[in-house]
């Protein structure tokens, strides 16, 4: 295999899974840190939660464009393997 192909399938493959994990845990860990400072501020107000909830929100759109640089790269990646394959010569059988 093309070592630039495989570096672009692994890259690609590592950052399509890493970054919607990154995302969800950003996010999961931000909507506790904000339900927290609500409840520590005794603050029942739903204006506030829907401001701490679409920053938070931030975090999810992040990880889901790292998401989406990821699948490019593994597509890009099966694009050159695939180009490479397919120009060269058929195997001659030995006799």
């Amino acid at each position: 295999m093309n070592p630039l192909a495989r570096r672009l399938m692994i890259g690609g493959a590592l950052t399509l899974f890493a970054g919607p994990a990154l995302g969800v845990g950003a996010t999961t860990w931000g909507m506790s840190r904000a339900f927290a400072q609500l409840e520590a501020a005794g603050v029942a107000d739903p204006t506030q939660l829907a401001a701490a909830v679409g920053d938070v929100l931030i975090y999810t759109l992040i990880g889901f464009f790292i998401g989406i640089g990821g699948a490019l790269l593994l597509i890009s990646g099966v694009i050159v393997w695939w180009a490479n394959r397919s120009s060269r010569p058929p195997a001659v059988p030995s006799p």
